[in-house]
């Protein structure tokens, strides 16, 4: 196993530690969070095993992909007090499903590859949501303490994550017909968004909790 997933590796698992060790201290809507960081680890042991038995594993991301989704998006829905936003949110889960389905049962041979399709739909809905947020937060009247507002520290991580995993695979797929290798080598960008990503939630779970009184 190499550096890089061995820290990855860790910081899922440290990402989960301090959520169950703060997560009476925390929102309630963190609770979104609790499965998703076991499966995402799970996720990617299995095919870790898989690759290693020389075997494809890739369909594994493909199912993780839509629950990761339901599960961010559930996190979505508790924050927005709005109804109008609430369903927004079911309305991009929908249409998700959707178009992956349409996608995959078009184009079954890429539910075995490394095919990236439903990772961007995901990660354009995420910003979608993290945008909205944003702009909905601009509304709040009442004083808000930035530093123990979990939400928003969450939300930015998710645009910052998921806004470059866009950016990673827009140059990808623009560079994937005319210099494959040179494309291989820029998506490796998104394995450090990824220790981006769990470093984040870690520090976040762990700053933002309510202090003892």
């Amino acid at each position: 196993m190499d550096v890089l997933k061995t820290v990855y590796y860790g910081l899922l698992l440290l990402s989960a530690l301090t959520l169950l060790s703060f997560k009476k201290k925390l929102p309630s809507y963190c609770k979104y969070f609790l499965p998703l960081f076991p499966l995402a680890f799970l996720t990617q042991l299995l095919e870790d095993i898989l690759r290693n038995d020389g075997h494809k594993g890739f369909f594994l991301f493909h199912i993780y992909q839509p629950v990761e989704l339901l599960l961010l998006c559930g996190f979505y829905y508790a924050v927005f007090k709005k109804k109008s936003l609430r369903r927004i949110t079911i309305v991009l889960i929908v249409i998700f499903l959707i178009s992956c389905s349409i996608y995959y049962y078009l184009n079954i041979d890429a539910f075995f590859e490394p095919n990236f399709t439903d990772f961007t739909i995901e990660a354009a809905i995420i910003c979608v949501l993290g945008v909205t947020f944003f702009i909905d937060m601009l509304k709040i009247n009442e004083k808000v303490i930035l530093k123990q507002f979990t939400a928003f520290w969450l939300n930015a991580l998710h645009l910052i994550f998921y806004g470059g995993c866009i950016f990673v695979m827009g140059f990808y797929y623009s560079l994937h017909t005319t210099n494959p290798k040179l494309a291989q080598e820029f998506l490796n960008i998104n394995h450090f968004l990824n220790l981006f990503l769990y470093a984040g939630y870690s520090i976040i779970f762990v700053c933002t909790k309510t202090p003892a009184i």
